[in-house]
């Protein structure tokens, strides 16, 4: 690692630096979920002086490739729904929250109320009163 910074060879090093990271959490992963205090064998503020020797760079390179898209005016394609879906039930709240959908009302009947109650008020009026909002909000709540 030492020789990689001094070479400024950030990138490697980072990798490294993650590839030591994995190993430790795998090695102590019991220890982790226990909530026992571990010793990490990169210190936070190494990974934060290789990130700041990194990101100006990785900035700058990506503004211009996003640049160069936009010039092109090529749309970018969305996840698959398979990727979408592990990303949510990689939250911890995932199942919680699935399970009070599954009790709540069904998708149709929200849409339904929201149609009732975009009728009622003009959802782009910016004079709507608070109650309409709170309404609103707690609809696109229960339907996801």
């Amino acid at each position: 690692l030492r020789i990689l910074e001094s070479c400024s060879r950030w990138n490697e090093a980072l990798v490294v630096v993650c590839a030591l990271q994995l190993r430790f959490m795998q090695d102590n992963r019991d220890k982790l979920r226990m909530g026992i205090p571990v010793q990490p064998p990169v210190p936070q503020s190494k990974i934060e002086d290789l990130m700041a020797h990194i990101l100006p760079n990785e900035i700058e390179q990506t503004m211009k490739r996003l640049a160069e898209e936009n010039k092109q005016e090529t749309l970018r394609k969305l996840p698959n729904p398979y990727t979408i879906s592990q990303l949510l039930k990689s939250f911890s709240g995932y199942n919680t929250w699935m399970s009070s959908a599954a009790r709540g009302k069904s998708e149709s009947a929200c849409t339904k109320e929201l149609a009732v109650l975009d009728l009622e008020s003009n959802v782009y009026d910016e004079k709507q009163i608070p109650e309409q909002i709170v309404a609103r909000s707690k609809v696109l709540y229960e339907r996801g």
